[in-house]
């Protein structure tokens, strides 16, 4: 699924998606850095993706501690690889 240059995803295209590939698993970026776009329908989606029985992965590295984000499971990882 894609969105125009700075704008966040339509659930109605994420659904549409789903219909048509039927993944099984569904990732978005939570606040992209570059344009500062915040996903403002997160619940919207994520319910979009359960009802596909889907798993969900949030990309929060821009927004975690600065804006709420309710998860089932917490995962973080901060792994480089070696030079």
């Amino acid at each position: 699924v894609s969105a125009p240059w700075g704008d966040p995803l339509d659930p109605v295209d994420v659904e549409r998606a789903f219909d048509a590939h039927q993944p099984d698993v569904f990732g978005f970026v939570h606040a992209e850095t570059s344009t500062g776009v915040l996903q403002p329908n997160v619940p919207e989606l994520t319910d979009i993706a359960h009802d596909h029985d889907a798993f969900v992965i949030a990309d929060c590295v821009t927004s975690l501690g600065g804006v709420e984000m309710r998860v089932d499971v917490p995962l973080v990882s901060a792994r480089r690889e070696p030079a």
